[in-house]
């Protein structure tokens, strides 16, 4: 198990308002798309086999890392910059021709996605017992 992570403590009404929208809202909505079976006299919430089929929208960032979509931003970043500074002729970017860096660019763009996709496929539910952030708590 890892070390507990300091969370700030919320406020009763923080967590009454929490509370109200998921019982009165969220949860409701959730049972009627099949995602959940909600029981609110029991109080009870279990996900379903349907809820797996949208592990694709979620992407769990730890503390330390970044999510994927900024990490491409910034290769894009990187990318234009040098392909610009290539085709202004700054050196040492020069000595590269712009079809260099894109050549490039398109391999790193090639190898992150294929990293990206298998360490997604990693992260479904069904892949592990209990999720690790289960285990953190």
């Amino acid at each position: 198990m890892g070390e507990r992570q300091h969370r700030p403590e919320l406020s009763a009404s923080e967590r009454k308002t929490v509370y109200s929208s998921l019982q009165q809202f969220h949860l409701p909505k959730m049972d009627d798309a099949g995602i959940v079976e909600f029981d609110r006299r029991a109080g009870v919430v279990e996900l379903t086999d349907a809820a797996s089929e949208l592990d694709i929208y979620l992407e769990i960032v730890d503390q330390y890392d970044i999510p994927w979509s900024f990490y491409y931003m910034g290769i894009s970043a990187i990318g234009a910059i040098l392909v610009g500074l290539a085709s202004l002729g700054v050196q040492p970017f020069a000595a590269i021709p712009p079809a260099g860096w894109t050549v490039f660019l398109l391999g790193t763009f090639g190898v992150s996605s294929v990293s990206h996709f298998l360490l997604s496929r990693g992260m479904r539910l069904e892949s592990a017992e209990t999720p690790a952030e289960v285990d953190d708590v």
